[in-house]
């Protein structure tokens, strides 16, 4: 049994499709609204009363997927199933606020793909009347397929982020206060947290540090060596930190000046 249950519906009514799948296209769907949330910038999405990030979706997709794989393995064995203890989306671990990058992308999707491997050779094994089964007041194992087809209500939650809106006039004056606090302090991660994963950034300053020809560094990947190096080249005699506390700011683009004297 796990929690969740009580959020996602209840399959009372089946029909002929085969319920293998219905697994494996509900993962593929979840998959292609993970795709988009290379995008995230690192705020809760609020849905259904709970705070939800990517990972945190994905977490809970995999978790019910395993979950109620041990429940029919059990069934299947006659083995009485681990009670449930999750705490589901009641939660929300440390781990979940961690930024959502194209490995993590990869990872999930290596890991669900395989999970509907597992769910494909386990139903596909069994015929009509086992996957019809009553077992006292436990769900049929046909029923708990078609559950699993609403795995997608945790993916839905963060929902489709490759069209997230513009940010706001106060967000430009945040990142432009929190950028000068942070490069000051050498704080690398909170620099990059202020970047979305695909941000593009340009300074006359990247070709110096950098030793390359270009002066632009698209995505965390790139431009954490630029933060990093930057860093360890302070303190600095040489180094003067000055701004007029103006910027300009389109709803897209950010840009600011520190003038050298």
């Amino acid at each position: 049994m796990i929690a969740d249950k009580t959020t996602m519906p209840t399959p009372t009514i089946t029909d002929g499709r085969d319920p293998a799948e219905l697994i494996t296209t509900a993962i593929d769907e979840v998959l292609h609204l993970a795709a988009t949330w290379l995008a995230w910038d690192g705020r809760p999405v609020y849905g259904d009363g709970n705070v939800w990030t990517p990972t945190k979706a994905l977490r809970r997709v995999g978790d019910h997927l395993l979950d109620h794989l041990a429940e029919v393995e059990c069934m299947l064995s006659g083995l009485p199933p681990i009670p449930d203890t999750w705490h589901g989306r009641t939660v929300t671990m440390e781990a979940d606020w961690a930024r959502f990058t194209e490995v993590d992308l990869d990872e999930a999707s290596s890991r669900l793909r395989r999970l509907g491997q597992l769910w494909q050779a386990c139903l596909t094994s069994l015929d009509d009347a086992t996957l019809d089964a009553k077992r006292d007041e436990a769900w049929s194992i046909r029923q708990i397929a078609w559950h699993l087809a609403d795995i997608v209500y945790y993916a839905h939650q963060v929902g489709d982020l490759t069209h997230h809106p513009a940010a706001s006039s106060d967000d430009a004056a945040f990142v432009f206060a929190e950028w000068d606090r942070r490069a000051r302090a050498g704080h690398v991660e909170g620099l990059l947290s202020l970047y979305s994963a695909d941000a593009v950034l340009e300074s006359p300053l990247i070709p110096r540090i950098l030793d390359q020809a270009s002066g632009i560094l698209r995505g965390h990947d790139q431009i954490r060596p630029f933060f990093e190096a930057g860093t360890r080249g302070r303190p600095n005699d040489l180094v003067r930190w000055h701004r007029r506390g103006h910027y300009h700011f389109d709803g897209r683009t950010l840009i600011w000046e520190y003038r050298s004297y």
